[in-house]
């Protein structure tokens, strides 16, 4: 792949003719974190993850992002993020798509709070201990776990305490 072929993606895309990209919610290493809306099934919202060309170019990286949405969708557990789909833009770049989570990462509440009270501590940790465990039993490492990678979702009732999601 080069990388003429690996263009940005922008709002308005078309991925795989079902999802239009409406904003960004985040960049990083390896790649971007797209908004997106199912045009089949109205009020039906993703995250698009589209891999940086750099990233991309790399044997190793690419195998790794591919195995990252096989691994996410066999887990298939409420404490892991969701995987819908693993495909290639139509320049190339790699893409996932994955549940869109509401909410923030615990490293942003932990600097927007400071420090959490014991219950919340043992409420998240005992979610995220759940996503491992689950993970080790199929011999699967996560091997960046970090605040940055566990994404707290308000309750789906709005009552009770927020999930925490293993990204």
């Amino acid at each position: 792949m080069s990388n003429q072929a690996l263009e940005r993606v922008e709002v308005g895309t078309i991925v795989a003719g079902t999802y239009k990209i409406v904003s960004v919610i985040g960049r990083g290493g390896m790649g971007e974190v797209w908004e997106a809306h199912h045009l089949r099934l109205p009020g039906k919202r993703v995250a698009n993850k589209v891999l940086h060309a750099s990233v991309a170019e790399d044997a190793e990286s690419l195998a790794r992002f591919k195995r990252e949405a096989e691994i996410a969708c066999r887990l298939g557990h409420p404490n892991i993020v969701e995987v819908h789909d693993f495909n290639h833009l139509d320049n190339g770049s790699p893409y996932l798509i994955l549940e869109l989570l509401e909410g923030e990462s615990l490293d942003l509440r932990l600097r927007r709070l400071g420090r959490l009270d014991l219950e919340t501590c043992e409420h998240i940790l005992r979610q995220v201990g759940a996503a491992l465990q689950c993970a080790h039993e199929q011999g699967v490492i996560h091997r960046d776990l970090k605040p940055q990678n566990v994404f707290m979702v308000p309750s789906p009732s709005g009552v009770g305490p927020d999930i925490a999601k293993v990204l």
